[in-house]
């Protein structure tokens, strides 16, 4: 079954994060919430260009690499190595990134 290009409007919602992560509760809310926007950045660094200029409709690759790294945060808060999830990210968002700045 092939996935859509575009995912909903918008990015990833605290809501469907935790869903994602399987967190229930909201005692974690704040940290999640601090996760996505760090992953907003990251995946804005790596496609070298803001999520804005989609006007509101996110691919679906950029949404799943949001999660990704949020995931990738949560379960490795203890000892997270930023430069691979960064790699990562960069292969994941290949097909949508600027060549250049």
């Amino acid at each position: 079954m092939s996935r859509p290009h575009k995912d909903e409007i918008g990015l990833v919602t605290l809501e469907e994060m935790k869903a994602y992560l399987g967190i229930d509760g909201k005692h974690l809310d704040e940290q999640i919430a601090s996760f996505i926007g760090l992953a907003k950045e990251i995946v804005e660094k790596v496609l070298r260009f803001p999520l804005s200029r989609f006007e509101g409709v996110i691919p679906f690759t950029a949404n799943e690499t949001i999660k990704f790294v949020v995931a990738s945060y949560y379960a490795n808060r203890e000892l997270i190595n930023a430069p691979q999830i960064e790699k990562t990210a960069a292969v994941m968002l290949s097909g949508i990134r600027n060549n250049v700045f």
